[in-house]
């Protein structure tokens, strides 16, 4: 069902690859969890299988909050 993590780094070093950009680090979170703060997920498969997280306001400080309670809940996996 999911990527292992020799999978998510290649399909990392295919998307960057055209603008020369290098995959530093992804995180993962739990669909549940950015329903929960109030935002939402909108499945965009730009990668294959990746979802931008949309809902933000548009007051900085309220984006901060939010993502660091995101944070919270995400697992940040280093190459």
């Amino acid at each position: 069902m999911g990527l292992d993590h020799t999978q998510v780094r290649r399909v990392g070093d295919v998307v960057g690859e055209p603008s020369g950009r290098t995959l530093r680090a992804w995180g993962n979170i739990v669909a549940g969890v950015v329903f929960t703060v109030g935002l939402d997920v909108r499945p965009d498969n730009v990668p294959e299988r990746h979802a931008a997280i949309v809902g933000w306001p548009e007051q900085k400080d309220e984006q901060i909050s939010l993502a660091q309670q995101l944070a919270e809940s995400a697992t940040l996996h280093l190459p």
